[in-house]
């Protein structure tokens, strides 16, 4: 098998086998859907949308305006009082309407909307409405922008014993039952299917630690890496 060295032919193979194996286990359909987003996006455009997220998206002004409000609002200086104190300033390039705006501002929520109207400038199908309001795909923009970290599910010492735990994952799958299954094997494993949300989790966690290593799993044999805890 040919060896792939570049990031976006890794990310392409990957993506693709998630996809397949999704489009054949039935599980996981909203995130099937996302995939397919993410693949139809492309790898460039992904890259470029999730940079957005860790850009900083203020002027320079308004980081002055900014700094010098929440210094106001710490200091229980009021809105009234700012139109007041303002002539002691030196600084004539002070927004002081741009100050007062930011006062009471939710500076989350607007580094927010400036992030959401960039990555619709770069591809508006990365932007979904929950609620009545736009916001971005986190799951695409977290989790499928670097290639996919996909393994078999791996509960026991032993081919056999292994498969037969794989084995019974597959039969409750085919009758839609709820099933728990728990391993050692290194790690804590454990795996969890509700046929009611048609969902099915799998984790590796550190031994007695109760954190590690958590995935999603797309059918009875593979799980997809979604983060580390």
């Amino acid at each position: 098998m040919e060896y792939i060295q570049n990031e976006k032919d890794k990310w392409e193979v990957s993506i693709n086998k998630a996809i397949e194996i999704l489009e054949n286990s039935g599980l996981w359909q909203d995130v099937l859907e996302n995939l397919k987003i993410a693949k139809s996006v492309g790898y460039e455009k992904l890259q470029e949308a999730h940079k957005v997220l860790f850009s900083d998206l203020l002027s320079d002004k308004e980081k002055e305006a900014i700094d010098l409000a929440v210094s106001f609002k710490n200091n229980n200086i009021s809105l009234n009082e700012i139109d007041k104190i303002k002539e002691n300033y030196n600084n004539v390039g002070i927004d002081w309407e741009m100050v007062k705006y930011f006062y009471n501002a939710d500076l989350y929520e607007l580094n927010e909307n400036r992030a959401i109207e960039k990555i619709k400038e770069i591809d508006n199908r990365l932007i979904e409405v929950f609620n009545g309001k736009e916001r971005y795909i986190t799951e695409i923009l977290f989790h499928f922008v670097k290639p996919l970290k996909i393994k078999k599910m791996y509960f026991v010492k032993g081919k056999a014993n292994n498969e037969a735990k794989l084995n019974e994952i597959k039969q409750a799958i085919q009758n839609k039952k709820e099933i728990e299954v728990w391993g050692r094997a290194g790690y804590d494993v454990s795996f969890h299917y509700k046929p009611a949300e048609n969902r099915a989790w799998y984790s590796e966690e550190f031994r007695n630690q109760g954190n590690g290593h958590y995935y999603i799993a797309i059918s009875d044999k593979y799980a997809l890496f979604m983060e580390d805890d």
